[in-house]
């Protein structure tokens, strides 16, 4: 990245379309060394506070946090840089707004219905092809439900992909909590484990451990790790989730890399 920026290119190896490559490279320009140089020297010094050295004009990141990372990221890369919950929105529409976005934890946001009319599929039946649909004025608190959006720019009946929560009403309109996307799932045997679920499963399971936090994770099938890993041959324990844990805590998990395997 650090040599794109100096010289104003895209690295070859990365797999684009031929008018993104184009498009990307026109803005690139002739390239900037000294913001390079800048770029680069930072890096060096680590990933604590990066957002704020990279960009020292930086005051705030706006998104949603539905696994509790806002005070991680407070507290590593974007140290002295504020995480807000504001807005629930998407390039579809602006579906809610959280009335308390400084308080911590509070992820509740009121839904827009100005300019959006919405449906509500049981999370149950999202996978099928024609489901029931309810109206805001049937939706239940503590009930999970995909969102269904028909807005003002054409946008007519449209599955959104969103799961959200029912959390309870303001002024009789529904407060919701976004949970997942419908393609997030880990879904290798039809068992439809969410984001929220991995997440407390992981941090339980450590809760035991003592000394030991875990600060990020990510979670892939075994095929695709198989096929990254020539020297690795998974087909003989049968189709199983790879978990890559980054964890902090005594010398000996900093010294290795962890990767625990659940089948």
């Amino acid at each position: 990245m650090v040599e794109d920026i100096a010289n104003g290119t895209i690295n070859a190896t990365l797999t684009l379309p031929a008018s993104i490559r184009e498009e990307l490279t026109k803005a690139m320009g002739e390239g900037d060394a000294e913001r390079a140089a800048e770029v680069r020297r930072e890096c060096e010094r680590g990933q604590d506070g990066i957002m704020r050295r990279l960009w020292p004009t930086m005051q705030s990141i706006t998104a949603i946090d539905n696994i509790g990372l806002r005070e991680t990221l407070m507290q590593t890369v974007a140290k002295g840089i504020r995480v807000y919950s504001m807005l629930y929105g998407s390039s579809e529409a602006l579906i809610g707004f959280n009335l308390n976005p400084i308080k911590e934890g509070y992820e509740e946001f009121v839904l827009n219905i100005r300019d959006v009319i919405f449906e509500f599929i049981n999370e149950g039946d999202v996978y099928e092809d024609n489901p029931k649909t309810f109206l805001i004025d049937e939706v239940e608190i503590g009930k999970k439900y995909e969102l269904v959006i028909s807005q003002l720019w054409g946008l007519y009946r449209y599955r959104f992909g969103d799961v959200i929560q029912v959390t309870g009403f303001y002024q009789n309109c529904p407060k919701v909590k976004f949970l997942y996307r419908t393609a997030t799932l880990l879904n290798l045997f039809g068992e439809k484990v969410d984001q929220v679920v991995i997440t407390g499963s992981l941090a339980a399971a450590l809760g035991n451990w003592q000394g030991v936090t875990l600060k990020h994770y990510s979670v892939t099938e075994s095929t695709m790790v198989s096929a990254a890993r020539a020297n690795t041959d998974d087909k003989s324990k049968g189709a199983h989730y790879v978990f890559f844990l980054e964890m902090e805590g005594n010398d000996e998990i900093r010294q290795c890399e962890t990767l625990i395997q659940i089948s």
